[in-house]
């Protein structure tokens, strides 16, 4: 029997560690340990204003904060009856793209890429090798694209400033706008390479899963 214990693991948002027992050749027991504690943020928000919840909840992930303050923000506005415009609705999905962009880029060639070329990290990668080079100019260039769309609309990309309950307090300008089309179509031949990196992987992990979600009442 062997014992196997990873005290970091890397690659991931948070912190977490592994063990594995081992047994004839074949893994008998997993054990996914995550280490957040609790951080008390029902606790915290306790007697705060309505108004300052999206923000002090933003607070809950780094990476992914706009997405946390666009959920608290539309419970407020359920809790008070709030309807937001159809602009308003457009402007956060906008939000949630750009996060999704920078988001699918950080654990895409951050995260999964260097497994599938055999290295520790993607910084590992050869910026005299021309493919390895054009992946590293990629990555960046549709993290980059992603941030900007974020950063126009809700004004920052992470812990975002412009989105509040019932609306927004700024707006991105025509010139803004022009730019994020711009960056955006940018990076479309540089999506598509990295569709191919993943189609021609050679390994997979796949598994039955059965995933939920709650939608509103419109579909």
């Amino acid at each position: 029997m062997i014992n196997i214990e990873l005290e970091h693991i890397t690659k991931i948002e948070g912190d977490a560690s592994i063990s594995i027992t081992v047994e004839d050749g074949k893994a008998t027991k997993v054990h996914f340990i995550t280490e957040e504690y609790k951080r008390f943020f029902t606790e915290a928000l306790k007697g705060k204003s309505i108004l300052s919840v999206p923000s002090h909840l933003s607070r809950i992930c780094g990476t992914c904060s706009n997405a946390h303050v666009l959920a608290a923000i539309e419970a407020c506005e359920m809790a008070l009856d709030i309807e937001p415009s159809k602009q308003t609705e457009m402007l956060r999905a906008l939000t949630m793209h750009g996060l999704t962009i920078r988001d699918h880029a950080l654990h895409l060639y951050l995260f999964c890429m260097p497994d599938i070329y055999g290295k520790d990290a993607f910084l590992d990668f050869d910026e005299n090798d021309p493919h390895e080079n054009q992946l590293l100019h990629d990555a960046f260039a549709i993290k980059s694209a992603g941030n900007f769309l974020a950063t126009i609309i809700a004004g920052r990309s992470i812990h975002a400033m412009f989105p509040a309950i019932g609306g927004f307090i700024k707006y991105p300008d025509a010139e803004q706008v022009a730019q994020a089309i711009e960056k955006l179509e940018s990076v479309r031949e540089a999506t598509v390479r990295l569709v191919a990196e993943f189609e021609k992987c050679t390994f997979a992990f796949d598994r039955h899963t059965d995933y939920m979600a709650l939608l509103p009442d419109e579909g």
